[in-house]
């Protein structure tokens, strides 16, 4: 990757920076042909529903929600049942996906089948976002970006509270 970018620092003219910066970025592009996730990839599943919460501000907010409850949820037919009530009257919901709610629930096998597959394919997608359950394992996650010659940026996950006990509870955390 290195040797893509060239000393910027170096560069006097505008005109000249502004050419580096758009080699660069065919250059990555030339790289990245082909590479872009299809239908029966879960790359493709979660970059639609990612785009979908950044477009619909309700949806985005139902998603959000779902996730939140979804480690307090026992079995795969009770993930099923709450995607149901939180996405079925969705008016932004396309039609077949309302219809294929429906039917993933309709029988007792279909909503452990849904559940569990919606349920695999979230902790999937969360595994993008969170880079651990434990300190441990996100300080784990973190030496290894950071070896790699990557920065980011962390936060602990449920710091909102809306009680006392609640900012204790994280605060001891």
């Amino acid at each position: 990757m290195n040797r893509l970018i060239p000393n910027l620092a170096e560069k006097q003219d505008v005109t000249d920076l502004e050419s580096a910066i758009d080699r660069i970025g065919r250059q990555l592009a030339d790289r990245s042909a082909g590479l872009a996730p299809t239908l029966f990839n879960r790359r493709w599943w979660s970059n639609t529903l990612l785009n979908w919460c950044m477009k619909d501000e309700t949806f985005k907010v139902r998603v959000f929600r779902f996730i939140d409850l979804l480690p307090s949820l026992q079995d795969d037919r009770q993930v099923t049942k709450l995607i149901q009530e939180y996405f079925e009257d969705l008016p932004t919901l396309a039609t077949p996906l309302q219809w294929g709610l429906r039917a993933a629930s309709s029988t007792t096998l279909g909503a452990r089948l849904t559940g569990h597959s919606l349920r695999q394919h979230i902790v999937d997608m969360a595994r993008m976002f969170i880079a651990g359950t434990t300190i441990q394992d996100a300080g784990s996650m973190l030496s290894q970006l950071w070896k790699s010659g990557r920065a980011c940026s962390i936060d602990l996950l449920g710091e909102a509270s809306v009680s006392e006990i609640e900012a204790d509870r994280y605060r001891e955390r």
